[in-house]
Parts: C-alpha cells; structure tokens; sequence
C-alpha cells in the first residue's frame, strides 16, 4: 500500500548504462561512485563539447510541454467533503510519544472550513479513538481541548528541562505563556502525577544551592516559600539539612566577603546586618564572627 507523498521504491534507482542485469543503485551513490573511479581521468572540461545544431529562423519553436499534474493516487482527499467537521489525517511522531492530527472545522460565516493541527499525547488518542474521516462537534471539542492540554504537557516538560519548579510556579510560568488557568492546572497535576514534578526532592535541592551560597535557615525558608513549594517539601528539605553547622556556613560567608573583620563599631556593625540579610539570627553571627576572628 503506497503512503501518499511517497513515490514507489523504483522511482530513485536508475538503470545501469550497458543495459545489464545488475543490481539497479540508487542516482546518489551512483553519481558518487562515478566521481570516485573517475579521478584522474579526463575531466569535463578537456573533453570537447559536441555542436548542436543551430536552429534556422524559419524553424518553428518547440511547443513547450505540459507541467506535470500533481500526484492523484489512491491515498484519500485532504478537503473535507461537506460541512461536518473532519479528521483529515493522523500522523504518528518522533518515536510514538505523540500524534499529528490535522482537522477541519466549519466556520460560522458557512466559507471555507478552517484547517487546524494539534498533537495529541498516545494516551489521548487511544482515549479518542481518533480516526479520518467525519466527526460530531463534540469529538471535535474533546480533541482540540485534549490538543491544548498536550501543548501546555510539552511546554511544561521543555521548562523542566531547564531546572526543577515546584508545581505551583510552573503553573504560573505556564500561565504567563498564555495557558488557561485550568490547562494549565491540569498540565502540572500529570507531569506530578508521572513523577517529573517532585516537589520534597526539588525542594531539598534548592535549600542546598542556597546554602552553598551562604544563606542561612531563614533566607533559605523564604526561597522555598517564594517559589512555591509546600508547607511539607520545605518542612522535609529543612530536615534534610539539620546536621549543618550554621555557624560555620556563617562563618564562611564572612570570610568571603571580607578579607579582614572590621574594627570599627560602625563597620562591624554593617557586616552583622549584611549576614542577617542573609538570614542568620544575631546569635549565630556573633558566634560565627568570635571564630572567623580566632581563625584569623
């Protein structure tokens, strides 16, 4: 059965030269193989170029022939055949995760139907039963509803790529590229749902970038709070780090950003308020400043 927009198989192999009998290869690797056995010979330009005949004046120009007709195979027709709304064609993608459906809807003003294409997720088509030919109105709604939830899926999957969100900020993110609210909604609940949102674990491994950074247990808190993650992942990620020495995190974060402790009341004044900006209390930076002195 030929697949519309393919030619047959014969249609890009040529005939040997002589005529014989042998395996018929196709014009690309033919053509190469004739640049490779040719090298060394007589190029194209030392060979002599044949004369054509001129043509006389009185000559008659050549009728010029007909342009080709477009491909009128068997495959079906891609215009609907009356007002009903139609599946034109399903085109599988990739390696099966997703489905191209191209459809055909009416418009209000009774023109020409309005072409649309979507994908599906295979779950959704399954669910569909998705097929060419005509379809009601409300198969038509399920599927460009289920079109708009597998766009939102997708960009969703493509944000995560980038680094881990909790659900409620990609909800947001997904909203502010335009996704209905309840798309979107629905959206974040599958990819939790399949496990690309984890919440405790994407929470744990944002409290230890920030703590890498020198932040302490309040400033972390307030990030985590700040991009959306539960009362439960912040809770689980701040026990993940209870056996962090605070002190010493605050420690090492004065010593980064002073190369000696100040002297002066003022200026020492100014370095606790920097620290607890970064959200240690006033006792773990005083702590934290009797051993960076020692250190010294």
């Amino acid at each position: 059965m030929a697949i519309r927009g393919y030619a047959e198989p014969k249609d890009f192999y040529a005939d040997e030269p002589d005529g014989g009998e042998a395996e018929p290869r196709p014009l690309k690797a033919r053509r190469l193989v004739e640049m490779v056995e040719g090298q060394g010979q007589t190029s194209r330009r030392d060979t002599p170029r044949r004369e054509l005949p001129r043509r006389e004046a009185s000559e008659q120009p050549r009728k010029s022939k007909p342009s080709p007709q477009p491909y009128r195979g068997s495959a079906p027709a891609l215009e609907p055949l009356s007002d009903a709304c139609t599946v034109l064609s399903v085109t599988p993608l990739g390696e099966g995760e997703t489905v191209a459906v191209v459809m055909a809807l009416p418009t209000s003003a009774g023109g020409k139907p309005q072409r649309i294409s979507l994908h599906l997720l295979v779950e959704q088509y399954a669910e569909l039963g998705v097929r060419a030919g005509e379809i009601s109105t409300e198969v038509a709604d399920a599927i460009l509803d289920a079109g708009r939830l597998c766009g939102a899926i997708r960009r969703g999957m493509a944000m995560l790529g980038y680094g881990d969100h909790s659900a409620r900020r990609l909800s947001s993110k997904l909203m502010g590229k335009g996704v209905d609210r309840e798309i979107a909604s629905r959206a974040v609940a599958y990819l939790v749902e399949r496990g690309y949102i984890r919440e405790e674990s994407a929470a744990t491994l944002r409290a230890r970038q920030g703590m890498s950074k020198g932040w302490g247990e309040r400033r972390i808190e307030e990030d985590l709070f700040a991009h959306g993650f539960t009362r439960e992942a912040v809770e689980e990620a701040m026990t993940q780090l209870s056996d962090v020495d605070w002190e010493e995190n605050c420690a090492s974060a004065i010593r980064k950003k002073y190369r000696e402790i100040p002297a002066e009341r003022r200026e020492l004044q100014k370095l606790m308020a920097a620290m607890m900006r970064l959200g240690y209390d006033g006792d773990t930076v005083k702590a934290a400043l009797r051993r960076a002195l020692r250190e010294d």
